[in-house]
């Protein structure tokens, strides 16, 4: 009996814990994150695992950060593992709330790269449904901490800052970020199983516990 106590117990925790991590690919804003030196760091949150929103999800390290608006500017930090990698941001969602600009700072806070509206859009494949959501995709001169910020139209980025609109409040939008050999801090960036595969393979264990 205490076999297989041992054996339940043992497939709830792959399941939970399986889907924790799956929970885990998608973060959500914390205030406070409104200019560049107080930017959140999101670091931590790279994962791989299949998203349809974001291009080659399956191969490259990606983070999806839910936020919503209180009338201030959005800044992300993230960390450059080395130069030549390419990094993708990509907003989603916002159609129905919010024309947003994003901007790409390096660590000093000089603009690498802006965007208000991205055309063409493909779902799937880079990009959104809509042309109001931005994208940059930008390949790195150098390693380091960068940052990126989300404003509103009309708005631009500067040395060290956003200028103009800032999100309204309870204004909506996703931002996708990934970036080549990321590595999450960890050395090796954790697969994430799909929720699917998860249910499969405990229901397996169970089965064959029957």
């Amino acid at each position: 009996m205490k076999k297989l106590g041992l054996i339940v117990v043992l497939i709830l925790g792959l399941v939970i814990m399986g889907a924790s991590r799956v929970e885990a690919l998608i973060i959500f804003e914390i205030e406070g994150n409104d200019t560049i030196a107080t930017a959140q760091n999101i670091d931590a949150f790279f994962s791989i695992g299949a998203n349809v929103d974001i291009q080659d999800s399956a191969t490259i390290p990606w983070v999806s950060i839910s936020a919503t608006g209180d009338g201030t500017y959005d800044y992300y930090s993230f960390t450059v593992a080395s130069a030549g990698s390419t990094g993708v941001f990509d907003i989603d969602y916002g159609m129905f709330d919010i024309d947003t600009e994003i901007g790409l700072f390096d660590p000093a806070g000089l603009v690498l790269a802006q965007n208000d509206d991205f055309f063409p859009n493909t779902v799937g494949a880079g990009g959104s449904a809509h042309p109001f959501d931005s994208y940059i995709s930008h390949t790195f001169a150098a390693s380091g901490l960068h940052t990126i910020g989300v404003s509103r139209f009309p708005s631009s980025a500067t040395t060290g800052t956003l200028t103009g609109a800032a999100p309204h409040q309870g204004s909506d939008y996703t931002l996708q970020v990934s970036i080549q050999n990321h590595d999450g801090g960890g050395g090796q960036e954790p697969v994430i199983p799909e929720p699917l595969t998860l249910g499969l393979f405990g229901s397996g264990l169970l089965g064959l516990l029957g």
